[in-house]
């Protein structure tokens, strides 16, 4: 599942002599890892268990971080902040039992977590230049 992002990031490594092809593959790497969360979000089971979609969250948060610490040098700063701010919200829907306390607030908050990852992934070639 994460070979995809692991090959981007070696790439990234062994470009590190050359700026512009670092740059093209950092944006690929943020890219792949936003849409690889938001189609794993998109076609959960329909009965999934709320410990499947805490362990989802768990999971895409370790690799955003990763990406987020990969790239925080190529890519500008915000980048960073908001693949770290996505990573707040998972670890919060992850973290705490709040389906079981309030089914509609979980409901809002994966909704909006969703929404941040589809926009980021949607905008993102055009907020860099």
């Amino acid at each position: 599942m994460w070979g995809i992002i692991d090959s981007e990031i070696d790439r990234l490594l062994d470009a590190r002599h050359d700026k512009e092809e670092q740059l093209i593959i950092a944006k690929s790497l943020v890219k792949k890892a936003l849409l690889q969360f938001y189609f794993d979000w998109k076609t959960r089971g329909e009965y999934d268990g709320y410990s499947i979609f805490e362990e989802m969250f768990r999971r895409h948060a370790r690799v955003l971080i990763g990406v987020a610490v990969e790239v925080r040098d190529i890519l500008p700063e915000r980048v960073t902040n908001d693949l770290l701010s996505i990573v707040s919200n998972m670890k919060t829907l992850a973290g705490e039992p709040i389906h079981t306390a309030d089914i509609e607030r979980y409901k809002k908050l994966s909704d909006e977590c969703m929404s941040d990852v589809l926009n980021m992934y949607e905008s993102f070639e055009k907020d860099l230049d």
